[in-house]
């Protein structure tokens, strides 16, 4: 086991290193330099001024390993834009990213588990049937048509929610409860519509249902059926946690389809997490916020791949083979 989770860091961190080769590349050779964005209207000697001074007139492969040396050190470079630290900055942008992808899933498996538990039911033919097809309408449904609807539904006409995410100011001098308020304000209409976009809520409802079908078949359900255990009962405490083993890997292996859709939906928002953040970078050619945001997405991916493997490996027996 310790061996294929060294083999799985090693080949997370080439496969991080090529990411961030190829966003290096492509970012090299969009149109447009972040100098446009510094200062516009400078004369040609300021602007030669500020592309040596930030690296920029060195060639391609010198600047790449300067940053490659700077990152190994904990220096992840320096904004064009915001003119501070890299490391800063997404110490700051990481943390509402968390919280939205947290009450994302709470959003999806709220809803997914008791749905998945019904349908795993036996005679439930044609309720399913129009579960189903709920389903495969919501899930038809991307993130950015859900968060349009919510923006002009319930922010916009119902007035429940503010239509943007982001902060306002003096929020430092407000009470605590005033303070979680507010994040919740802030967080509620992005979790629904990440938890809800691209099918999330119809793919954990089908697992549960099939896990729960294939544990209701087990001989040792019928078992405590027989003993008088009540149907409820036995669901809840027999077939659901035998059940809840595989749901736990898809789990885990979804976050990353959770952490690239953030970047849609913190954009519907502008919501003050690491997806807006890269989105703002890459429209103002900040190549160090680009690069920093885009390496910590990859540890984070590759951490949570480990992550799968050893719950696999502590709850399946036949992973220990």
């Amino acid at each position: 086991m310790i061996k294929y989770i060294l083999r799985t860091l090693l080949l997370g961190s080439a496969t991080i290193f090529g990411i961030i080769l190829l966003i290096f590349i492509m970012i090299q050779l969009a149109p447009g330099n972040p100098i446009d964005t510094i200062a516009p209207k400078a004369p040609p000697e300021i602007r030669d001024q500020i592309i040596s001074m930030y690296g920029l007139d060195k060639a391609f492969h010198i600047q790449f390993a300067h940053w490659v040396v700077r990152m190994l050190h904990g220096d992840l470079g320096t904004s064009y834009i915001h003119g501070r630290a890299v490391v800063d900055i997404l110490r700051e942008r990481i943390p509402p990213t968390a919280r939205l992808i947290f009450f994302s899933y709470l959003v999806s498996l709220c809803i997914a588990l008791p749905l998945g538990m019904h349908m795993g039911l036996p005679k439930r033919k044609y309720s399913n049937t129009y579960m189903n097809l709920s389903f495969d309408a919501v899930g038809s449904m991307p993130d950015f048509w859900i968060a349009r609807l919510l923006i002009v539904f319930l922010a916009v006409e119902l007035r429940w929610f503010p239509v943007s995410s982001c902060g306002v100011t003096g929020i430092e001098a407000i009470s605590i409860w005033e303070k979680l308020q507010f994040m919740l304000s802030q967080v509620t209409l992005p979790a629904i519509a990440l938890g809800l976009g691209n099918g999330r809520v119809s793919l954990f409802a089908r697992h549960t249902r099939e896990e729960i079908e294939s544990a209701i078949s087990n001989n040792y359900i019928d078992l405590a059926i027989a003993k008088g255990i009540g149907k409820s009962r036995v669901l809840w405490n027999h077939a659901l946690p035998n059940s809840l083993v595989p749901l736990l890997t898809q789990i885990v292996a979804s976050i990353p389809s959770f952490i690239g859709a953030t970047i849609v939906v913190e954009m519907m928002f502008a919501y003050p997490g690491l997806g807006f953040l890269i989105y703002r970078a890459s429209i103002n050619h900040d190549y160090p916020l680009i690069l920093g945001a885009t390496l910590v997405l990859g540890i984070v991916v590759t951490v949570l791949n480990v992550f799968h493997d050893l719950i696999l490996y502590a709850l399946d027996p036949q992973a220990r083979r």
